[in-house]
């Protein structure tokens, strides 16, 4: 029992710790700096320039007609895409799972940036 109420207390102290330093970072914010809206500055996503709706057409459209890899190449991913189009796009699951990745804005491109705009 002594043992679970020292792992308390110290579990205590630590959060008292984090939250005053969490405070001090927020105090040196100067005021008005961040509104609605606005990105944190620690969180920061590069977006690719690449177009979406292009990657998800030569996803669908070309894979269906056994060119699997074509959004592959479009994004830069050459290894890759060779690799699925010798396998057949994995036998459609790879092609799909691509598919559904780029449709839900998670594909990135070969430098690791997210295909997120649709024009």
């Amino acid at each position: 029992m002594k043992c679970l109420k020292k792992v308390v207390l110290l579990g205590l102290c630590a959060f008292f710790v984090v939250t005053a330093q969490a405070s001090e970072a927020l105090a040196q914010e100067p005021a008005g700096s961040a509104s609605i809206g606005q990105v944190d500055r620690c969180y920061t996503e590069k977006i690719a320039p690449e177009n979406r709706v292009v990657a998800a057409s030569l996803a669908f459209f070309l894979g269906n007609f056994g060119v699997c890899g074509a959004h592959r190449i479009y994004v830069g991913k050459y290894n890759t895409a060779a690799l699925q189009f010798l396998t057949l796009g994995g036998l459609g699951v790879w092609q799909l799972i691509d598919l559904i990745f780029i449709l839900g804005g998670e594909f990135t491109n070969a430098k690791g940036e997210k295909l997120k705009d649709w024009a």
